[in-house]
């Protein structure tokens, strides 16, 4: 069995997240992703009315252009609301 591991930053760590959401053989995630601009772009993304969909259906629209929603719990939005962003850079 082929274990594959994704690696992401910025808009690429959301995109990772995506994509791991959707595989199974994904065995590992690492993503550098903003927690407080991230919970801010999909709240402003997505609108009070889709992050109400995601909430009810647990799927987001898909942001890479497929006609499928993607599956991500809505748990996901939820504990980026309770991070607290710090850099030690």
């Amino acid at each position: 069995m082929i274990r594959n591991g994704l690696v992401g930053s910025s808009f690429g760590g959301l995109v990772a997240i995506l994509t791991a959401a959707q595989r199974r053989d994904i065995a590992c995630l690492a993503s550098n992703v903003l927690w407080w601009t991230l919970r801010k772009e999909l709240r402003l993304t997505f609108g009070p009315e889709e992050l109400a969909r995601w909430q009810a259906t647990g799927t987001i629209p898909n942001i890479l252009a497929g006609p499928d929603r993607v599956r991500l719990r809505y748990d996901f939005y939820e504990d980026c609301l309770r991070q607290i962003g710090l850099w030690a850079g």
